[in-house]
């Protein structure tokens, strides 16, 4: 069926910080801009690249964590210079984690790496708890074990997931509340978002508190990012104050541009 722009009457887009994308903008481009109605918790991208149009609404992290809808972060801290020992001393911190909140909470603990095989060898340090059902799962897997492993997380049958970032937007799983942060996400929006996944509240009585585990002496810490690893960091101050600074800035770059005719 071919497409017509003037058949529709609003567009919908969520997660509105792709729409500069190539694909997503020569979609976007083929309706009036009066038609568009955009979501995202993010309106701010590391290519500098503004979202057009009018902010109508902003609902901040912190009038969020206020009214409930976001969980309480605990940040563990890991000390480890050796850069060979760091997987494992991250893993450690997190599985201990991971037990303690199964006394009295249905939690899955998330390891994220940055690549492929970063996440075959981190699943190697993970796969020793049998008894949590460790799993990894990335596209360079079969096909048949992704989606048998996909099974395992849907069911909440693994306890522990090895991945790169296959659970990141549009993925939503309230049981997972232990992050293992193996690599360090490269950008203030992309950190920001996926903090916010884990702490999303469901009222759930079967899940608690979410719990970050961090290396401070990681070397590869962005500039934008550093003071979120820096010691005795409250990510509770920080995400809610780094978010609406950076959003604030996108909103009154946009009231600038509107003011021209």
């Amino acid at each position: 069926m071919l497409f017509r722009s003037n058949m529709v009457t609003k567009i919908f887009i969520d997660e509105a910080h792709h729409v500069k994308a190539p694909t997503w903008l020569s979609f976007r481009r083929m309706c009036d801009k009066e038609k568009v109605i955009q979501f995202t918790a993010t309106p701010f991208r590391n290519d500098g690249q503004s979202l057009d149009g009018q902010f109508i609404f902003n609902y901040s992290l912190k009038k969020a964590q206020e009214d409930g809808y976001f969980k309480k972060i605990s940040l563990i801290q890991v000390n480890e210079w050796d850069n060979s020992k760091s997987d494992a001393a991250i893993a450690d911190a997190a599985v201990d984690q991971l037990r303690k909140d199964l006394k009295d909470y249905d939690h899955i603990l998330m390891a994220r790496c940055n690549k492929q095989t970063r996440a075959d060898h981190v699943f190697e340090i993970y796969k020793k708890h049998t008894d949590l059902n460790p799993v990894v799962i990335h596209r360079g897997r079969p096909v048949e074990e992704r989606k048998e492993t996909t099974r395992k997380i849907l069911s909440k049958e693994a306890k522990i997931i090895v991945c790169v970032d296959m659970l990141g937007e549009g993925f939503d799983l309230p049981n997972l509340k232990i992050a293992a942060f193996h690599d360090i996400r490269q950008s203030l929006p992309i950190t920001v978002q996926l903090a916010g996944r884990f702490t999303r509240n469901k009222y759930d009585e079967k899940l608690g508190n979410v719990s970050i585990v961090v290396n401070l002496k990681d070397s590869d810490v962005p500039k934008e990012l550093e003071e979120f690893y820096a010691l005795g960091a409250d990510w509770n101050a920080l995400l809610p104050r780094v978010s609406i600074n950076s959003i604030n800035k996108e909103v009154d770059f946009s009231e600038y541009l509107n003011g021209f005719v």
